[in-house]
């Protein structure tokens, strides 16, 4: 008899376990995400300069699924005229973006003036619940 309570109890909390969600902005429990803004600063570890034609560019994308394309929320474009890094931005979106499962994650990239790839993010950032994060991009010509 006490054998059965204990696997009893144990399914129980399994199942329990089971039916929550990460407590990120994507859960299958939640709506969605609300209408917000995200404000940061995007830099790299190289030491060089930018070209002055250079063009940042920050999105955040509803990745929900593996087999199905990501979908953009917004993006930001800011051309770097000759700033450097760390380059800050403000990136507002629009609520009500419902996906089940989904996750909301922030990208960012450099181009140089003719569109040639020169920085990008290498790890998963999710959306922040305080709208500020600091995105660390990578060299993409290694």
């Amino acid at each position: 008899m006490q054998l059965r309570t204990i696997i009893a109890a144990a399914a129980l909390g399994l199942a329990a376990t089971a039916c929550m969600d990460e407590g990120g902005f994507g859960g299958a429990n939640r709506p969605g995400i609300g209408p917000g803004q995200l404000s940061g600063t995007v830099a790299y570890r190289e030491r060089m300069a930018l070209p002055p034609t250079s063009v940042v560019e920050v999105s955040i994308v509803e990745a929900g699924r593996q087999d199905a394309a990501s979908r953009l929320i917004a993006r930001k474009r800011i051309a770097a005229r000759g700033k450097q890094v760390p380059i800050p931005f403000t990136l507002r979106y629009r609520g009500d973006h419902r996906g089940r499962a989904a996750d909301y994650i922030v990208q960012a990239r450099i181009t140089d003036g003719r569109g040639r790839l020169l920085f990008i993010t290498d790890s998963r950032y999710p959306l922040p619940r305080d709208g500020r994060i600091d995105l660390l991009l990578v060299n993409a010509r290694r």
